[in-house]
This record gives structure tokens, C-alpha cells and sequence, in this order.
């Protein structure tokens, strides 16, 4: 390959995904490899390998990762103290007083706290709303409770004041003390991680961001110092939850922004083919080995939030894109539960063992056993050889399965499909419908090695009439990470009556907030596009509304057009509003992005579909009776414009298309699978 080479790598829960973009020739090269959980800097070498790139020739190398996420949730994250202000040290075990559903289980009990009570401790200090100091910090406290015998297995430290959001003086004190007495610890200050009113909230957000350090600083250093004994010269990107990317260094300096940024890639792809394409609304729907994410696109945009979840209750307070989540991957177990009931997921074999047709020594039915035992998938290689497809054991483990709920291996592994769809398409709902948007007004846009399958039925159960499957549909996540801006959030509070708030203070927190997002871009400073947002809601509300801000200085007038912004973004979202209701505001933020270059899509086939045919194969499609003689094409072979109706199934390195009866299929200059309901 010549210069001009950008390269994306995406760490799943099974798969490690590689995309070479050659800017000049407009080729992409693709690698999907197992992840390796041990290490997973090891399978990114192991995807680098595979593809035969020289790293001396690579512009632009992009990471994705799922190392924090899996850390926290796996409990695996390196020892960490939380100090606070004396009388809030159980703050993290309070939380919410909310409950999941259903609301009236007796059995449930509430997550446990991110850190133990053994490591929270508490200090002298306070600082009330107005930035009057109540109490000094008591500094020869704080510094005998660093050397306390409780710390000395602690790598990182949170630091959460009360009101340290209105003046972090103490917190600044604090961590220069924390520097002195032990120069060993990694500190996250709630001041610079989330200033924000609600304790709960950025007590967890700073919790979370210690914890991470560590671990992500190691893996970044591990990953960058394997890439530069490969030859790479160029810089490291490292994937975001806001759909940016942020420099190794930045991210490992604020690592709560890796969090849940695994779905980020494939939905600035998404973004980035709804434009191509010119389908505005999308449902983009990816479907992993351990996962199934889904995040509409409304009017050619994702939709973002301003909280994510590690799991029910531990929130973290920063922009991210609005991804829902559940586990339907191709890895996910099949089960059968007390009351004799087939149910699948969300446990996944992952890597390893993985599904029990890869031969790994995985012995439970997956999603990807059904499908292989209904004829989905081609035996032999899969994954560009990575793994063996094999009949024998996929079937032995859904024989296992069918006898608990008396039924044939294949009635087994029909309601597998059966159960699992109707699970993606309600979390597909409540991306939707319960969003106030029906999708039967948007196009499905699925990705992921597994998603294009059951696309079919999927999109049918939900009224959708077309199915759109991208490029490299397989490790489109990774393609999509090319795409991403470099991008920083900063946010600070600002609260009161919105026609009491004085525009000096607005504007100064502005500037301020302006000033910490333009520090993380360099040299890079001239090209930055700053947004700016202000947060409102109606008096008496518990959440806020985030609005944009004209810009410009702040005036009566800009304030004026964000509250009608406000009302009109509160009708859309919630079906009402309230003009002459009094509106407050919470907080601002600021987003300032560096555009970056996009890759082109296009089609490289040059045969009809009866060159392009590799021969036939026995299917039994779900919801549809009986095995089906269904014709097999290569999909990379199929030039633009070329069409054909189901039942039928288009295969490529790194995925499967199943096109159902009814539905017709043609082949679009960026190389996209237009899948229509036929008339």
C-alpha cells in the first residue's frame, strides 16, 4: 500500500476489527480477528498482522476500545479512594432513590457502590453555594489519611467536594497535597470531571474517571509502545462516547470519556452514510458477537445525551451519543429458565469460549449456533479464516438445549432467532416509539457480523420497509471511527431564574469552559468550531433540556431565543409545552470539534448476480416455513445496480446478508444493499 493509509481498529467483546482506508485509491481493506481478553493490545497487533500493513506508511491510526467499559462492569478496575467533604462519605452508597422495573420485585437490591466504604473517607471542609468558606481544608487530615494503612494497595484517587462546582479551591489544595504525600497516585478532581450540581451524580462520574486511569494509562502506553516497535510514526486517536475522538494522551487523562464508546464508531457511520444515501432518518441497529446497539438518526443526526450508564443506577455525567443496548449479540447463550421457558441472553460466550461452531471449546447454544444449524452461515472459514465454522458441535449444543424444552435441534434454534428478534425489536421501540417517532418513517440500517441476517424479520415486526447494510457491514464500527471528528465537551453550572441570571455570569463560564476544551487541541486551535448549549427546564422539573446557543456575545435576546428554543424542543420531545410557564436555568456546556477528512463509499463489483452466484444452499428461514433451496452470491463481485429478489443470501469476508421472500435487493454505488419490501 502507498502513503495516504488511515487505519481504524475496534476491540468488541469477540471480535477485534481492522479497516485500512487507502485516501488515494479509495480502497478499504478489512481484518476481523478474535479479541483476546488477557491482553487487547495482543489482538490489535494480531488484526495488524493479518492485514500486512506496513505501520511506516499508516497517516492516521484510530482505536476504539472497550477495556474501561469491561473493566467496570467485570469489577476489575485497580484499588480506588474516594475523599469527600466529612458527612458525605456514603454518598455513593445512597444513590437514586429510584427503582427499576418492575417496580414491586421484592428481590431486588441495589447495585453495590463503585467504591468500598473502607476506601471512602471523609474530611474537614466546606464551601457553600455562594463560595463563602464555611471550613478550611483541614490539610493535616488530609494527610494523614493518605498514608493510612488503607491506601496502600490504592492506585487513584476521586476527590469530590460539596459545591466544588461553584469554587474548587479546596479540591485544587487537595490535589496538590495528594502530589506532595503521594506522588504515586492518579487523581481525578469532580471540579475538572463533571462541575455540575447533583452530588450523587458527579460523585460517580469522578469515581468512575479514577478508576479508569490507571488502567486505561497502561493499556494506551502498552498499545502505543507495540505500535511504535511496528514502525508507526503517526499520531494515536483514541475513540469517544461523544463521537469524537481525543488524542492517546487526552484519553488517557480523561478516560470516563471511553466509556460506552464502543457504539460511538458505528453511529458516526451511520451519520456518514444517511448523508450518502439521503436518508435522513435512520435506525442504525449493530448487532456484535456480544451486544445489539441501537441509536436513531433524526433529520441526518444521532441523537446525544447528557448521561450514560454503567448499569442500572451508576450513572456518569458527560455528552454521549444516545445508544440503547441490550445483549443480543451472535455470542449470546440460550437458556432455559425455572419455569421452563426458552430465553436467550444477555450472557455471551464472547471470545472465548465463544459459540460452539467456532470449535473453541464452547458447549452452550449461541445466536450464532441457530443460525448455523438453520443454514445461515456457510461452514469452513469465517472471519477471513479466523475461525472454523463447524455444523457438528452447533448442533450437538442446540440438541442439548431442545431436549429441556422438548423440541427438535431445529425448533430449538427457530425460537432462538424468534426470541432474540422480538428482543432487539423492542429495545428498537423504545428508541423509537417511546421517543415520540415511528419507525416505520425511518430505514434500518444494520451493521455488526451478525446484524444482516435476521435484518429480514426484524425490520417486518416493526412495520419497516427498507434495510439498508453498509459496506464492510461486519466491521463497519471501525470504518465509521474514520469518519470522527476530533472533539471535546467542557460543561459548568450556571443556575437560577432564567430572567434573573446575569449574562456576566454566563458569559464568563463561557469563555471559561471555551478555554478548558480549546486547551486539549494544540496546534490544531485555528481550525476548532465551538457550540454552545445552555441548559433549561421549567421550574418544578427534575431534568433539563439542553438547547443551542446563537453564537455570539450573550444578550436579552440570545437568552430570549433559547427559551423559545427550549419550549419548542420540550413540545417536540415530550408532546407539550408550557411558553408562559417560568424557565430556569442549570448549566452550560461547550463542544468544539476539528473536523477531520471522511472516506468515500463506493462499489468495486463488476458482475450480475448470475456471474456473481457461488452455488446454493438449504435454509430454514425464520417465520417462514420448511427448508428453502436459497441461490448464495458473492457479494464483493455484485457491480451497481444490479438487483435480485428473495430468498437469497450475499456473503463477504465479514458478514452474511439474508435477503427474505417478498423482499427484493439491489446493490447502490457506495457499495450499500438497498433490501426492500417488494410492492
Amino acid at each position: 500500500m502507498t502513503a495516504g493509509i488511515r487505519v481504524a481498529v475496534d476491540v468488541g467483546g469477540t471480535f477485534t476489527d481492522l479497516v485500512a482506508y487507502d485516501e488515494r485509491q479509495g480502497r478499504v481493506h478489512a481484518e476481523k480477528v478474535l479479541t483476546t481478553p488477557e491482553d487487547r493490545s495482543q489482538g490489535v497487533a494480531d488484526a495488524l498482522e493479518r492485514s500486512g500493513l506496513e505501520l511506516t506508511e499508516v497517516e492516521d491510526f484510530i482505536h476504539g476500545t472497550t477495556v474501561g467499559t469491561n473493566a467496570v462492569l467485570e469489577g476489575s478496575t485497580p484499588p480506588t479512594a474516594l475523599v469527600t467533604t466529612r458527612g458525605f462519605r456514603d454518598v455513593l452508597e445512597l444513590m437514586r432513590g429510584d427503582r427499576p422495573m418492575p417496580v414491586y420485585d421484592l428481590s431486588w437490591r441495589k447495585p453495590d457502590p463503585l467504591i468500598p466504604r473502607n476506601l471512602r473517607f471523609e474530611v474537614a471542609e466546606r464551601i457553600d453555594a455562594q463560595s463563602r468558606v464555611v471550613e478550611p481544608l483541614d490539610e493535616d487530615e488530609l494527610r494523614e489519611l493518605l498514608h493510612d494503612p488503607r491506601m496502600d494497595d490504592v492506585r487513584a484517587v476521586a476527590v469530590c467536594f460539596m459545591h466544588s462546582f461553584v469554587d474548587d479551591a479546596h479540591e485544587r489544595q487537595a490535589a496538590e497535597i495528594i502530589a506532595e504525600e503521594r506522588p504515586d497516585l492518579q487523581v481525578s478532581l469532580s471540579s475538572v470531571v463533571n462541575p455540575e450540581v447533583r452530588e450523587y451524580e458527579r460523585a460517580s462520574t469522578t469515581a468512575l474517571d479514577a478508576m479508569l486511569k490507571p488502567l486505561m494509562s497502561s493499556y494506551l502506553e502498552t498499545l502505543e509502545q507495540r505500535l511504535r516497535e511496528r514502525g508507526l510514526d503517526a499520531e494515536i486517536l483514541v475513540m469517544l462516547a461523544n463521537a469524537g475522538v481525543m488524542s492517546r494522551s487526552g484519553a488517557g487523562s480523561r478516560p470516563i470519556f471511553t466509556l460506552h464508546s464502543g457504539p460511538a464508531g458505528g453511529v458516526v457511520g451511520a451519520t456518514l452514510i444517511a448523508r450518502e444515501l439521503g436518508r435522513p432518518n435512520l435506525i442504525a441497529a449493530d448487532m456484535g458477537g456480544t451486544s445489539f446497539d441501537v441509536c436513531a438518526i433524526v433529520g441526518g443526526a444521532p441523537r446525544f445525551g447528557s448521561e450514560g450508564h454503567v448499569r442500572w443506577g451508576i450513572p456518569f455525567r458527560i455528552p454521549v451519543v444516545d445508544v440503547g443496548t441490550i445483549g443480543a449479540g451472535g455470542g449470546s447463550v440460550g437458556w432455559v429458565d425455572d419455569g421452563g421457558l426458552l430465553r436467550v441472553g444477555p450472557r455471551s460466550a464472547g471470545a472465548r469460549p465463544g459459540p460452539a461452531c467456532y470449535g473453541l471449546g464452547g458447549r452452550e447454544a449461541t445466536i450464532t449456533d441457530a443460525a448455523c444449524v438453520l443454514g445461515y452461515l456457510k461452514t469452513g472459514d469465517l472471519a477471513g479464516g479466523e475461525v472454523q465454522v463447524q455444523v457438528g458441535p452447533a448442533h450437538d449444543a442446540l440438541a442439548r438445549l431442545a431436549q429441556r424444552v422438548e423440541a427438535t435441534p431445529e425448533d430449538a434454534a427457530d425460537g432462538m432467532l424468534r426470541i432474540a428478534i422480538a428482543n432487539m425489536a423492542g429495545e428498537i421501540r423504545k428508541n423509537s416509539v417511546e421517543r415520540g417517532d415511528d419507525p416505520r418513517d425511518f430505514s434500518l440500517l444494520t451493521y455488526g457480523g451478525a446484524g444482516s441476517m435476521f435484518a429480514g424479520p426484524l425490520a417486518r415486526s416493526l412495520g419497516i420497509r427498507e434495510i439498508i447494510v453498509p459496506p464492510n457491514a461486519g466491521v463497519f464500527s471501525a470504518y465509521g471511527m474514520l469518519g470522527a471528528d476530533l472533539r471535546c465537551d467542557a460543561q459548568r453550572t450556571v443556575y437560577g431564574r432564567l430572567e434573573d441570571v446575569s449574562l456576566e455570569a454566563l458569559a464568563v463560564a463561557f469563555e471559561r469552559a471555551e478555554g478548558d476544551v480549546l486547551a486539549q487541541f494544540g496546534r490544531l486551535r485555528e481550525r476548532v468550531a465551538i457550540t454552545r448549549r445552555i441548559a433549561l427546564r421549567y421550574v418544578g422539573q427534575r431534568h433539563e433540556l439542553q438547547v443551542e446557543m446563537r453564537p455570539g456575545g450573550m444578550t436579552g435576546a440570545s437568552l430570549q431565543e433559547a427559551r423559545e428554543r427550549f419550549d419548542l424542543e420540550h413540545g417536540r420531545n415530550y408532546g407539550h409545552d408550557r411558553p408562559g410557564e417560568p424557565v430556569e436555568v442549570r448549566a452550560i456546556s461547550v463542544t468544539a470539534t476539528a473536523e477531520r477528512p471522511k472516506p468515500a463509499l463506493r462499489n468495486t463489483g463488476r458482475d450480475r448476480p448470475v456471474q456473481a452466484l457461488t452455488g446454493r444452499r438449504q435454509l430454514r428461514l425464520t417465520s417462514e416455513p420448511g427448508l428453502q433451496d436459497v441461490p448464495v452470491y458473492d457479494r464483493a463481485r455484485l457491480a451497481s445496480g444490479s438487483g435480485l429478489a428473495g430468498p437469497a443470501v450475499l456473503e463477504s469476508r465479514d458478514s452474511t446478508i439474508v435477503v427474505h421472500t417478498g423482499q427484493t435487493a439491489a446493490i447502490h454505488p457506495t457499495g450499500a444493499v438497498l433490501i426492500q419490501e417488494a410492492a
